[in-house]
């Protein structure tokens, strides 16, 4: 993997952060790489190393039991960061709602 998911053609480096993400949930962030020269070279040594081959027998399942793909679970956690956001925006309200509240809405 490129750490670009999708290759070089044109694109940015704004995919980064997602192929990132979705290597470190897997537990491959050394797949991760920046430069055209960097993913030619992984691709070289993984094709090399028949321990790393068989990693692709196993990869479809361990990205299905990934945090991120696991969409209720995600959902939870996203729910309770927000949950945890809130409680400290009404722990800080009384002070928002005096400062604005003659204020125009």
């Amino acid at each position: 993997m490129d750490g670009r998911a999708g290759g070089y053609a044109g694109r940015a480096d704004r995919r980064l952060p997602r192929s990132l993400s979705i290597l470190s949930n897997l537990g491959l962030t050394e797949l991760a790489v920046k430069t055209k020269p960097d993913y030619v070279a992984l691709a070289v040594a993984l094709a090399q190393d028949r321990a790393r081959r068989e990693l692709r027998a196993e990869l479809r399942g361990r990205l299905k039991r990934a945090v991120l793909m696991d969409a209720s679970r995600f959902a939870r956690q996203a729910e309770a960061a927000y949950r945890i956001l809130w409680h400290k925006w009404c722990a800080t309200a009384p002070a928002w709602q005096e400062a604005n509240q003659n204020q125009p809405v």
